[in-house]
C-alpha cells in the first residue's frame, strides 16, 4: 500500500517497487483514507505486507496514520516505511516505530532505487 498525495511521486515508487517484485499496489491519496482502511482493519489475509507512508498528507498527516497502525494489535506484521521530503525530527520520537525511515531523493535514479530498500523491510 502506498500512502501518498503527490502523482510524481506515486509513479515514481510505484515502479521503483514494480522493478523489484511484481506486487500489487493499493494507492490511498490522503491520511483520512488510509486512517479509515486501517481504522475499519480488514482481514488478515486482506492486510498489505508494506506501507509506504508519506507524512505530508491531505486532511491527516502521516504520523496520525502511523501511530493508528502501530497501537493496532492486528496490524503488527504489517512493516511501514515513511518515504518523505521531511526531515526525521518531524516524527518527534516516532522514527523508532517505522521499519524504513527515506528522504525522498532529489534525482530520478536515486529515487527509482529505493524499491529493493522498501522491500527488504517486509515481515511476512
Amino acid at each position: 500500500m502506498l500512502v501518498e498525495d503527490n502523482l510524481a511521486d506515486v509513479m515514481i515508487i510505484t515502479r521503483a517497487l514494480r522493478q523489484e517484485a511484481s506486487c500489487d499496489i493499493t494507492v490511498l491519496s490522503d491520511g483520512e483514507k488510509a486512517y479509515q482502511y486501517f481504522e475499519n482493519c480488514p482481514d488478515e489475509e486482506d492486510l498489505p505486507d508494506l506501507v509506504v507512508l508519506d507524512l505530508n498528507l491531505p486532511i491527516r498527516d502521516g504520523t496520525e496514520v502511523l501511530d493508528l497502525i502501530r497501537r493496532h494489535p492486528k496490524l503488527a506484521a504489517v512493516a511501514v516505511a515513511v518515504v518523505s521530503s521531511s526531515p526525521k525530527d518531524v516524527m518527534k520520537g516516532r522514527v523508532a516505530l517505522v521499519d524504513r525511515y527515506i528522504t525522498k531523493p532529489a534525482d530520478l535514479d536515486t529515487y527509482l532505487a529505493i524499491g529493493r530498500e522498501l522491500l527488504g523491510c517486509v515481515k511476512r
